[in-house]
Order: C-alpha cells, then structure tokens, then sequence
C-alpha cells in the first residue's frame, strides 16, 4: 500500500490556549503533526451558515430533546473537519478533542490503523465510558479491532476515512441531532463503527466538556413522552438490521449466542 495521507485535527476553541497546548504537546512528544481546527460558537454565525448545518425540525423529529448551543456547535466542529478531509484529499483523519490525555500506544495505535486501513470506515480509538455487549473481536497481537452491537457515547478521539466523511456529509445535513448520538445511526449508510482495544484517548479529569463551556447543560424537556426510549430502541434495531443484512442470519445468530459484555 502507498503512503496514506492523514492529518491529525485538534477541535480547540480560540479561546482554551490551554487545551491546545496541552493537546499538542502530547502529540509531538511523539514526534507526531497535529493541526488546530477551530470549535464552533454557534452565536458566531449567521443564519444561512447555521440553517446549513442544523435544523430545529430535523431536532425535533429525530432526538429526544432541544440541542443546547453547545451541542450544536460541538457537531459543525467535528463536521468542519469532515470536510477538510475531503477538501484537503485526505485518506483519513483523526479527530480529537482537547480534553483529552493520551496514551504512551498512540503513535503505535497511528501504525495499526494505517497498516490496517482496509479492515476500517470509521475507527473509534476512545476508551468506551460504559461496558457494551461486544459482537465481533479480531486480534491483531497489542491491538484489536472490535465491534459493539452499540458504542457508548461521547467523540473525545476517533478516526474515520474519506469514503465515510463524504457519505456522512452527503447525508446528515442538517443535522438534528448530537454528534455522539448521531453516530448510533450510522448503520442507516452502511458505515460500521468499530473501536480500538485497548483504547489510547481517555477523557481528561476535573474538565469541562467544550459543550460546557457554552454554560452548564439545563435539564431540558423530552420534545414527547418516552422520546429517548423510542430513539435508543431504533438505534438498537437499526443497528441489528444492519449486521443481518451484512452478515446474514445464521452468522448474526451465531455471534450473538457468544456474545458478551466488554
């Protein structure tokens, strides 16, 4: 295979020089480039350019609940560099927030990626916050490649190809929907979503989230009763329908009869 042109993006807003130093010094203590890209302060923008990227409809018609400014500007943030994936011609890009710390394998998980970049569309390389029933595990000796029937949530640090950040964008605009929830309906394109064992991204203790930055989340109303049962219970049948349409019924029944919580 050529050499695969990738850049490392850093969503960092203008104002949290600290997070991006500290981001960045971690990276290149690996002897690793990363590149700043901007976080998104949605009261910034115009209304052509935010009507572009989300819609109170689309809100109301696929999520539980109203997004926060935050919430919205954390999605066009990672979109943002969705498209300088395309624009720029990458082969791929990992996508990283700045409230973050990484582990000593990162610049070896980059090698594993790259040298398996065929067996990825979108590449999660976060520890997973909570214990998920685990559907499919290859090893590759210090990594494995790992399949979730559902990922659990949050995008502090992720990979994906150029194929699936076109898909993505040929697709979701505008958008709905919080970017970590909006992963659990990637089936509906066929982009698999598996994740790094072991993780090297980890959340970085006793700081705010980007979203928190924009004030601290309200308790907001369900748009209808029981919403977010409804959401999580068509995430999870998509995503079944997903894996029998690609695997077929007797490979999905034999997975699940050996599946497990990891």
């Amino acid at each position: 295979m050529n050499a695969l042109n990738f850049k490392i993006f850093v969503i960092n807003m203008p104002k949290s020089k600290e997070r991006w130093e500290y981001v960045k010094s971690q990276i290149e203590k690996f002897e690793l480039d990363c590149v700043r890209s901007d976080g998104i302060d949605v009261s910034a923008l115009g209304k052509k350019e935010l009507d572009k990227y989300y819609s109170c409809e689309k809100n109301r018609k696929t999520y539980p609940k109203p997004l926060t400014k935050g919430e919205i500007g954390c999605h066009i943030a990672h979109i943002k560099c969705w498209e300088k994936i395309v624009s720029e011609d990458l082969d791929f890009a990992v996508i990283l927030e700045d409230d973050i710390f990484i582990d000593g394998k990162f610049p070896r998980a980059i090698d594993f990626i790259k040298e398996h970049f065929n067996k990825w569309d979108f590449i999660r390389l976060q520890v997973e916050t909570k214990k998920r029933l685990l559907y499919n595990k290859d090893d590759f000796g210090e990594f494995s490649i790992c399949e979730f029937i559902r990922n659990s949530g949050c995008l502090w640090g992720y990979a994906l190809n150029k194929k699936t950040a076109q898909t993505l964008l040929s697709n979701i605009l505008p958008f709905g929907i919080t970017a970590d929830s909006n992963m659990h309906t990637y089936h509906k394109f066929n982009i698999d979503v598996k994740t790094l064992l072991p993780p090297v991204v980890f959340a970085r203790r006793n700081n705010d989230s980007v979203i928190e930055l924009f004030g601290k989340r309200k308790k907001q109303h369900n748009f209808y009763p029981f919403a977010r049962q409804v959401f999580s219970i068509s995430a999870y049948f998509g995503r079944i329908c997903q894996l029998v349409r690609r695997d077929g019924i007797k490979k999905f029944i034999l997975k699940i009869t050996k599946i497990r919580k990891l």
